[in-house]
């Protein structure tokens, strides 16, 4: 055999062993390709060294947290208040969970007045949950309640009864009765809220009842008292 045949073999075993020995792990734009056609697995990148290449690959389906900072990132039992000032949240599984209840807000702020509920005619179920009333009052045709109660991880509704009677006094007065309903929430944050409720109802039952008289009812909303003139 010559020298030159040799020297040719030579080249097509150094060719041989270049081919066979060639990775086969993807690159990043052929993995990409295989996410979005459905195609790829979830440890995708993990399998192809994308993770803890001093590279944020936050498209990969097992995320890449060794080189992308995670915003959301705290410590189990760590606690903050939310982002609305009147909301709380908590470090669960290494993410911050908030709860989501309506946000106390001012009375006589018209742009954010709480949400006005009818006044039911009838008695109200009974049982319901612990609610404590701070205090009442009445503007116009409107009785605001603003009470407390323990929860903090549901809404909580309050429904305010009257059975459509006056008890016959100089004025009359009639007795209106508030069911809490918790919706199970177990969370024992101690939250204050005021709610309002619609007293036209009472307001036309009066008048049907003493027409052309003066309109003035002493309330007693679960024993606390304020007076309704109208």
């Amino acid at each position: 055999m010559n020298a030159r045949r040799l020297i040719l073999l030579a080249l097509f075993a150094t060719a041989c062993g270049t081919a066979t020995g060639t990775s086969d792990k993807l690159s990043k734009a052929d993995a990409q390709a295989l996410i979005g056609s459905g195609d790829a697995d979830d440890a995708v990148c993990s399998e192809n060294g994308f993770n803890d290449d001093d590279e944020c690959d936050d498209w990969c389906p097992d995320g890449d947290q060794a080189d992308c900072a995670v915003s959301n990132a705290c410590a189990d039992g760590d606690a903050k208040d939310a982002d609305d000032g009147c909301n709380t949240c908590s470090c669960i599984d290494g993410g911050w969970a908030c709860t989501e209840i309506a946000c106390n807000v001012e009375p006589n702020n018209a742009n954010n007045a709480p949400q006005l509920l009818p006044l039911e005619m009838g008695d109200c179920p009974t049982g319901g949950d612990a609610l404590a009333i701070n205090s009442v009052w009445v503007k116009g045709d409107t009785l605001s309640v603003d009470a407390s109660f323990s929860g903090g991880c549901a809404e909580h509704t309050v429904t305010a009864c009257w059975d459509g009677s006056f008890l016959e006094s100089n004025p009359v007065q009639a007795h209106i009765s508030l069911y809490h309903d918790a919706h199970g929430d177990s969370c024992e944050a101690y939250l204050t809220q005021t709610f309002t409720f619609d007293l036209t109802s009472m307001k036309d039952v009066y008048n049907a009842g003493y027409p052309g008289t003066p309109g003035t009812v002493l309330l007693a909303v679960d024993g606390e008292g304020t007076r309704y003139d109208f």
